[in-house]
């Protein structure tokens, strides 16, 4: 249990778009990101017997492969949330906790290691091709690293504005600095609102898949006579869908198409899911993509990156240019990516970066509630 909560105090994580109370401009940073200059812990990082096995690639037997293999699996999910806001860096948080309860003790600290591991990426500006290698090499074994989001990685960090920043808490800002305002400073309320959150870098995940094709050449309409957001021509566009998450008391699930049959008497409104909102966005790609988006079927779990380019008044209609688009993998169940007594068995799998007294870096894991 000890373990367990420092561990937990070490890496508290965060679902990105949990941050409902941030809001309005204080929510970002600066227009460049933090400085990380080389600490103690980095150079200690960098003579580790961790790092030797991620620059030289000869990771033999099952408990360096679970070791390695978990390390490589949470970076992978951190890359896309890098940004300008802070030195802090997110993680998924119900894999955050599987990660913790399974790599971390007092003989080896992975939370510690994974914590070098992005400053190394962010001191150097990107991931070395070293590791690349490795965990191509790994994957082999494991076969749940993201390869797509370490071989972006490996091109060169590019820093989304704010991880906090998410789809929903945008529709939640909305609400409150356009949909609360009164009738005086209604005029100035979403030209403010604008001004605010559009030419944002941003990853949004949790997104449905709808499909991805050529860039279609008539406008997209606006809801109730709004007006249409114009695309330009040329491209390829991948069409998504965001359904606003069902309330956690709903007797029927995620899933909204499902009805029970009418009774008798009983009026059918109370068997019928709760109405939830929808929202179409429309991700412009760029010519390079990491993930093979081809092979992405309808009606996958995806993430997207890039630009806030559009919205409309009700925002729902988006348009977000200079996109990547990712696998998004569902870890709200937790996941298996190391048995500790195996891993521990791991020659690599001792402390050598923090000694009996620890060390204090600046820059760390996030912390927030889950969502």
């Amino acid at each position: 249990m000890r373990r367990t909560a420092t561990a937990l105090a070490l890496a508290a994580l965060l679902l990105p778009g949990a941050a409902a109370a941030q809001g309005g401009a204080g929510m970002f940073g600066g227009s460049k990101p933090p400085l990380f200059r080389e600490q103690e812990l980095d150079r200690r990082f960098k003579f580790s017997k961790v790092n030797k096995l991620l620059q030289g690639g000869q990771v033999e037997g099952l408990p360096c492969l679970q070791l390695t293999g978990a390390l490589f699996v949470a970076l992978a999910e951190i890359g896309p949330y890098l940004h300008k806001k802070d030195e802090k860096f997110f993680l998924d948080p119900a894999l955050g906790q599987s990660f913790a309860m399974q790599m971390d003790s007092q003989r080896f600290p992975g939370s510690v290691y994974l914590l070098a591991m992005v400053r190394r990426i962010l001191i150097d500006g990107k991931m070395p091709r070293e590791w690349l290698i490795t965990a191509g090499r790994v994957n082999q074994t494991v076969q749940i690293i993201d390869m797509a989001k370490l071989q972006y990685l490996a091109d060169g960090v590019r820093h989304i504005d704010s991880a906090f920043f998410s789809y929903e808490l945008l529709r939640q800002r909305q609400a409150q600095e356009v949909g609360a305002a009164t009738s005086a400073a209604a005029g100035t309320a979403g030209l403010s609102f604008r001004d605010t959150y559009l030419d944002r870098q941003v990853t949004w995940a949790g997104l449905q898949l709808v499909d991805v094709g050529p860039e279609r050449k008539a406008p997209i309409k606006g809801r109730k006579g709004g007006p249409a957001l114009m695309l330009e021509q040329g491209g390829i566009v991948a069409h998504l869908k965001w359904t606003e998450p069902a309330p956690a008391n709903d007797f029927f699930g995620p899933d909204p198409n499902v009805k029970m049959p009418k009774m008798a008497g009983v009026p059918q409104s109370l068997f019928a899911p709760a109405k939830r909102a929808t929202a179409t966005i429309t991700a412009r790609l760029l010519d390079s993509q990491f993930a093979d988006i081809y092979a992405m079927p309808r009606g996958s779990r995806v993430m997207v990156k890039g630009r806030l380019f559009e919205m409309n008044n009700d925002l729902s209609q988006i348009v977000i240019r200079d996109a990547v688009l990712f696998q998004d993998r569902d870890w709200s169940q937790g996941a298996i990516l190391a048995d500790p007594g195996t891993m521990l068995m791991c020659p690599a799998a001792v402390n050598d970066v923090t000694g009996s007294a620890g060390v204090y870096q600046p820059g760390g894991f996030g912390q927030h509630s889950p969502r």
